[in-house]
């Protein structure tokens, strides 16, 4: 039997995004206050054996972003999303009972993807411009003694174990986990509302 693989298009629920990863020139945080957040996904159960094309469904999942208790989360995630950077980008890492982790719109694999703007920080070093480091590496202060708790459903910030490391990669806490080892440390800054189950 295969092994599942999870990818898809993430997009904003109001079908309305910039599309393709680009740095844009408009003040486009200004417009990227929206609280929730569609995701249509493509979930692999096999492999076709004689065409090799992936066998599967579409399933959608939809996310309320926390602008409250996280605000430069929810703005990055947000952001992120509206300048089509998280598009086919697949979830890496699926762990049953703990985590799916995606948002590595770089290497696809967990070792890419950058904050949407400048937060300060380089590879979770403080620094006073962007000019400091390449876009690549910019990072955001992590915001995860806001009070939010890894629940089922709970979207957060992926990072290394040093602070303020987050920037593009994200999990979701599926509906069999509660890693509270996780609360203080990862930044939670929205929920699944709708699709968890899938």
């Amino acid at each position: 039997s295969a092994t599942s693989k999870f990818s898809g298009d993430i997009y904003i629920s109001t079908d309305y995004k910039y599309g393709g990863c680009h740095t844009v020139s408009i003040p486009y945080e200004a417009n990227a206050q929206w609280r929730l957040v569609s995701f249509d996904i493509f979930i692999g159960t096999g492999v076709n054996n004689t065409t090799g094309e992936l066998l599967g469904y579409n399933a959608n999942v939809t996310i309320q972003l926390n602008y409250s208790a996280a605000p430069l989360h929810s703005e990055n995630f947000a952001i992120l999303t509206w300048m089509g950077c998280y598009d086919n980008v697949i979830f890496h890492r699926v762990i049953s009972g703990f985590v799916i982790q995606g948002g590595d719109f770089v290497n696809q694999a967990g070792t890419g993807g950058h904050a949407a703007k400048w937060y300060g920080y380089c590879n979770g070093q403080a620094q006073d411009s962007s000019d400091a480091c390449a876009q690549s590496s910019w990072t955001m202060p992590d915001e995860a003694d806001n009070g939010l708790t890894h629940n089922p459903g709970s979207l957060a910030m992926a990072k290394t174990n040093a602070p303020h490391t987050g920037g593009s990669q994200f999990y979701i806490v599926p509906s069999d986990s509660t890693p509270s080892h996780l609360d203080g440390v990862h930044t939670v800054f929205g929920t699944v509302t709708a699709g968890l189950d899938n």
